[in-house]
């Protein structure tokens, strides 16, 4: 079960403050949990400037939330599929959302504010990820692998998803290291 980690180059490291309310990774996990797709961001790397997590930490969170996913699914109460705010670690904020198709989206965000971020609509990012994701399964001429990282067309269009709705991620994903592993 690797998966595929990629980064994105966005020049310099930011300083903490800079970083409030960003979209710092993103994880898409098929219905049997293995992951299709995880992407941090260099911001999101933890240095002697800021209390942030590195890459391993955060990756690790998120494999965390799967158990949070399974008791959501437990529940006959939960009918919405967004989830909201799963944890935090330090200034991250996990969101999660789990698809009619048995996909889970997390979405972590860098905020200070320890409350629901109002500058980022996390809900409509989600739902729209959910979007391109059955797009390109049911899309016939389009073939897509155990791992969404060899689809430079679903990772652009994440890419836009999440550029548009967080001008401050001008690119999460990047389509140049779409071939590196872990």
């Amino acid at each position: 079960m690797n998966a595929s980690v990629i980064s994105s180059n966005s020049g310099s490291h930011a300083v903490q403050s800079s970083l409030s309310s960003k979209i710092i990774c993103i994880g898409i996990l098929a219905p049997k949990n293995q992951p299709l797709l995880i992407s941090i961001t260099d911001d999101a790397i933890g240095t002697s400037e800021n209390t942030l997590p590195n890459k391993v930490e955060i990756e690790e969170a998120m494999y965390n939330l799967i158990d949070i996913f399974e008791d959501s699914l437990s529940n006959p109460a939960q009918t919405e599929c967004y989830l909201g705010l799963l944890q935090r670690l330090n200034s991250i904020a996990f969101y999660g959302f789990h698809s009619c198709t048995k996909h889970k989206i997390i979405l972590g965000i860098h905020d200070h504010s320890h409350s629901e971020s109002k500058s980022i609509p996390i809900k409509s990012i989600m739902q729209d990820v959910h979007r391109i994701i059955i797009a390109a399964h049911l899309n016939i001429f389009h073939t897509i692998d155990e791992q969404y990282t060899s689809s430079p067309r679903l990772i652009s269009s994440i890419n836009a998803i999440i550029s548009q709705k967080s001008p401050t991620n001008a690119q999460l994903l990047s389509n140049s290291a779409a071939g590196k592993e872990k």
